[in-house]
């Protein structure tokens, strides 16, 4: 008869599938840069191509504030921007439309 792992009545049934042999550790490259994060640089270039001052603000410098007024936040699109300023508003969603 085959070899049959082990299993107890109380192993989650996922366990069963489990080889003895999978490496543990985690894979040794690195992860793609997330999409997010490419964005937050693309739209930090733009920026400042058009010369318009920015702050990096929240824990790790993810969110932005523009023009002191205008706070965008990941993942960084029209829905993640808010600003009592319409004008202001207005010209950084065709900012993000074009990035």
């Amino acid at each position: 008869p085959p070899h049959l792992p082990h299993i107890s009545p109380t192993s989650p049934p996922h366990l069963a599938h489990i080889s003895p042999h999978l490496p543990i550790s985690p894979p040794s490259t690195p992860p793609p840069p997330s999409l997010p994060h490419h964005h937050h640089h693309t739209l930090r270039q733009a920026l400042r191509r058009q010369r318009i001052p920015f702050q990096l603000e929240g824990c790790g410098g993810e969110d932005l504030l523009v023009l002191g007024c205008l706070r965008c936040v990941p993942p960084y699109n029209a829905r993640a921007v808010s600003c009592e300023n319409e004008i202001v508003l207005s010209r950084f969603t065709e900012l993000l439309a074009g990035v």
